[in-house]
C-alpha cells in the first residue's frame, strides 16, 4: 500500500479569460487563489491486481479583481472529487502481460462562468482500458 497527501496553495495573477461581452476576445482579471488537499491511496490486492482510490478538496476562489466580486468561485473548479481505478493483468500463458482497467471519477457542482451566475450540476464519468505489456512497453 502506498499513502500519499499533498496540500497544496496556489495563486495565479492575470489569468485570462474569455470576454462575456465580446465573442472572441479575452480579459486579464485578477488574482484567484486555489487551496486545498489530495489524498491518494494505491492498493496491490494481489499480485494482478491493483486499485487506486483518491479525493481531492479545493478552495478556488477570486481574491482580487476590478470586475468580479473577491471571493467569487473560480470557473470550473469543483470543491470535491472523488477516483477510483482498479486494473487486472494477466500473468501466465498466452495473454499474459494483456490487462484491464476500469474506474469512474465524480465532480461536486462548480461554477459555469466568471461572475458565478449559474453552475454545472455534479456529474460522474466512468472510464475502461484495455492495454499489453511487453518488458518496458506498453500499448493500451
Amino acid at each position: 500500500m502506498v499513502n500519499t497527501v499533498s496540500v497544496y496553495r496556489l495563486t495565479r495573477n492575470d489569468v485570462l479569460t474569455s470576454d462575456p461581452a465580446h465573442p472572441n476576445f479575452f480579459l486579464l482579471t485578477g488574482t484567484q487563489r486555489s487551496k486545498g488537499v489530495e489524498l491518494e491511496s494505491n492498493y496491490q490486492l494481489h499480485r494482478s491486481w491493483n486499485l487506486t482510490l483518491a479525493y481531492a478538496y479545493t478552495d478556488a476562489k477570486v481574491v482580487r479583481d476590478n470586475d468580479i466580486p473577491v471571493g467569487t468561485p473560480t470557473q470550473n473548479v469543483p470543491r470535491n472529487s472523488f477516483n477510483i481505478w482498479t486494473t487486472y493483468e494477466l500473468q501466465h500463458g498466452r495473454l499474459k502481460g494483456v490487462g484491464l482497467g476500469f474506474g469512474g471519477r465524480y465532480y461536486t457542482d462548480q461554477s459555469s462562468d466568471l461572475l458565478d451566475t449559474f453552475s454545472i450540476p455534479s456529474y460522474e464519468l466512468t472510464d475502461a482500458s484495455i492495454y499489453y505489456r511487453r518488458e518496458h512497453l506498453r500499448w493500451s
